[in-house]
């Protein structure tokens, strides 16, 4: 069974129900949901148990659930005062998840500088970021709930080495991995991404428990995020492993337009009925 959701932020709504009515227009049933992102009138102050459970229970009269809960802070930001804010966001979010009916919260490790910068690749900073993870799953083990770590280019986790270092360094069940093949891609890796998903599946394995499926070109010498379906993703060998190996695992569309998400829907189901 293909279990295809979508990052909820992806879509433009005015309020909860509008977001439900078009979730559930494109016939998905789950999605990964960023309070914030979505909504930025609700603060993380007024994320209380009684209005989790209320947006939980308006997705499922239709049948959506929140597989993710997306709250991705910058865990190595230089400034403290920065650093512990965002560490008390990310606390609330582990004791709300139960209350938002979500499987995991998941987030990235952020950045030491304003965006990229170099510093963010020593060893150093991937000892500081494992340090950090270290404190938030000790977080998840207190509240029962599972913190989901994405890889990015730029960020001190960035290949899938550093995040089974990551895994090996904090041996907890309370810390899986979201793959996202696009986030791992440069100008020099991007015509190997067979060999990437063949070592994500053998050196993550069972803790990848959920794939963003986000597309890419090569514009200007760079790498440019593009609608599901207009890129050079390798959908098919990432679907055949859903398929064959993990039926049923978290499936999530990111960063396609809203307006080619129907097309990007029908073409992953197509993918899917084919591999």
């Amino acid at each position: 069974m293909l279990n295809l959701g979508v990052r909820a932020h992806d879509i433009h709504a005015e309020n909860i129900e509008e977001l439900v009515e078009k979730v559930h227009q494109l016939g998905l049933n789950h999605i990964q949901f960023a309070p914030s992102k979505s909504f930025p009138d609700i603060t993380t102050e007024q994320l209380t148990p009684g209005l989790a459970r209320h947006i939980k229970d308006v997705f499922a009269r239709k049948g959506i659930s929140i597989s993710v809960l997306g709250c991705y802070i910058n865990l190595v930001a230089r400034d403290r005062e920065v650093r512990e804010k965002e560490f008390q966001k990310f606390y609330r979010y582990l004791r709300l998840r139960e209350d938002f009916g979500a499987s995991l919260v998941a987030t990235e490790t952020g950045s030491v500088g304003n965006g990229y910068t170099l510093a963010n690749f020593t060893e150093e900073t991937f000892l500081l970021a494992t340090y950090f993870v270290r404190q938030m799953v000790v977080q998840a083990e207190r509240f029962g709930s599972t913190i989901a770590v994405e890889a990015g280019i730029n960020h001190p986790v960035h290949t899938i080495d550093k995040l089974e270092r990551l895994l090996e360094a904090v041996p907890s069940n309370n810390i899986q991995v979201i793959l996202d093949v696009a986030n791992l891609m440069t100008l020099d890796n991007w015509q190997n991404q067979g060999p990437i998903i063949d070592e994500a599946k053998e050196k993550l394995g069972e803790r990848i428990v959920a794939i963003h499926l986000k597309d890419f070109i090569i514009k200007d010498n760079k790498i440019e995020i593009v609608s599901m379906g207009k890129g050079l993703l390798d959908l098919e060998r990432i679907v055949a492993f859903v398929k064959r190996e993990r039926p049923c695992m978290y499936l999530l569309l990111e960063g396609t337009r809203e307006e080619d998400l129907v097309g990007a829907v029908r073409w992953i189901r197509d993918v899917y009925e084919k591999v």
